[in-house]
């Protein structure tokens, strides 16, 4: 039997916060890449959105490599930022590590409706 489970609707999540950004970055940087027009890449940027999406509803693997890949850019992102907050050599390998293990455990949510 299928479980159901029930979300607030409008509910802001990383994943699709991910997705977003995802699309706006790639965007951005084909439209610099071709010169394209800002048409172009605000639907190349639609088509982005929706071509991630359904990978990561439809396919396993997909789902579990995008929350790699975000979790260790997020990792990349603390470590930049403790590396210049801190004169410490260890401080910003520990803060990559501790923003790595919650991405990904602010991912498991989207594994859990899998074992239904």
């Amino acid at each position: 039997m299928a479980r159901w489970e029930i979300r607030a609707k409008n509910r802001w999540t990383l994943v699709g916060g991910e997705m977003i950004l995802l699309s706006i970055l790639l965007s951005v940087w084909l439209a610099k890449k071709w010169s394209w027009d800002t048409f172009t890449a605000i639907i190349a940027g639609i088509v982005i959105l929706i071509v991630t999406s359904f990978l990561f509803f439809r396919i396993r693997i997909f789902r579990y490599i995008f929350s790699i890949l975000f979790s260790l850019a997020w990792g990349l992102l603390g470590y930049t930022f403790a590396d210049s907050a801190s004169a410490s050599s260890v401080t910003p390998w520990v803060t990559a590590l501790l923003v790595i293990a919650l991405s990904l455990f602010w991912h498991k949510d989207y594994f859990r409706f899998e074992s239904g």
